[in-house]
């Protein structure tokens, strides 16, 4: 994957500004505001939707992880992902069409 510009589909770092985050599953399961690595709770990702997202307060009803998603970041390629060389993820072994085939 570090060769890739692909991410997981299903696991999916979006990188703003200020506010980095990676969406697994639809939670957020790590959060960077202001370049600091933040604990994952209602309020800070309350905190980084509001920084995000300018419309925040347009979206009564919606969950704070859709705004955030709805805001000034950017899905990216796991590469760029702050957590990649972390991931339990990327150290799995991941079956290819060419294991397949053998």
């Amino acid at each position: 994957m570090r060769e890739s510009n692909k991410n997981q589909e299903w696991c999916k770092p979006m990188i703003g500004d200020r506010v980095k985050f990676t969406i697994l599953d639809g939670s957020i399961p790590a959060l960077i505001i202001d370049g600091t690595e933040v604990e994952v709770t209602p309020e800070n990702i309350r905190k980084a939707a509001k920084i995000v997202n300018p419309y925040y307060d347009d979206y009564e009803g919606w969950s704070d992880t859709c705004i955030a998603c709805m805001g000034d970041v950017n899905e990216a390629p796991c590469h760029e992902c702050p957590w990649f060389d972390d991931c339990e993820i990327m150290g799995q072994e991941v079956e290819t069409e060419e294991d397949t085939q053998k």
